[in-house]
């Protein structure tokens, strides 16, 4: 997938503000973002403000045409037989994300509408903040289907700093069930997802 040089340089000044070369969060150029979410077992998942790609035709596959904002709301309301919603924040250079990558994919697949997996990619192999570029290479490599996106707001890295996260959210409520940190961290969500929807078909 090849993005324009114009998009690029949008998505880059939206994430300039956010991290520094060395990762480091700095402040949010809101006040709206100063209270920070509550992500713990229990709580209301925000409706995160992300830039990147999702199945809009369902077609299993992401194309240039399907890449844009979008929110996390939006990403539940287009899937009305989800019931259950995993969000992972992800680094390019933890090896148990590009690892479990495949796995996501093979469940949100085999559940068939029921479970969908949203990756948000929050650093790119050296540690930088994640750009387009790097949106497409993590797809290209896992030929991935999966709502795979950035979040120029960088809510997940100030809660959970460098630290790989998954959490199990129930759709029809918005209610986080499972909040878990890696590595490696998918086999106990895996235990989780089955729990909740049965073994994967």
């Amino acid at each position: 997938m090849r993005i324009g040089i114009l998009r690029e340089w949008t998505i880059l000044s939206l994430a300039l503000g956010v991290a520094s070369c060395s990762g480091a969060p700095t402040p949010a150029p809101d006040a709206a973002a100063t209270s920070a979410p509550d992500f713990s077992e229990g709580s209301t998942f925000p409706d995160l403000a992300l830039v990147g790609y999702t199945d809009r035709d369902k077609d299993g596959t992401l194309s240039a045409k399907e890449h844009g904002a979008l929110r996390i709301n939006d990403v539940v309301a287009a899937n009305p037989t989800l019931e259950l919603m995993l969000v992972h924040a992800a680094f390019g250079w933890c090896k148990y994300c590009w690892a479990e990558t495949p796995d996501q994919l093979k469940w949100t697949k085999g559940y068939g509408g029921r479970f969908l997996s949203v990756q948000v990619l929050v650093e790119d192999r050296n540690g930088d903040a994640a750009t387009v570029t790097f949106v497409d290479e993590w797809i290209a490599a896992h030929k991935s289907s999966m709502t795979t996106a950035l979040e120029p707001n960088a809510t997940l890295l100030k809660r959970f700093g460098r630290s790989a996260t998954y959490m199990l959210v129930d759709p029809k409520t918005m209610k986080i069930l499972t909040v878990g940190a890696g590595p490696p961290t998918f086999s106990f969500v895996r235990g989780k997802i089955t729990e909740r929807l049965g073994p994967l078909p």
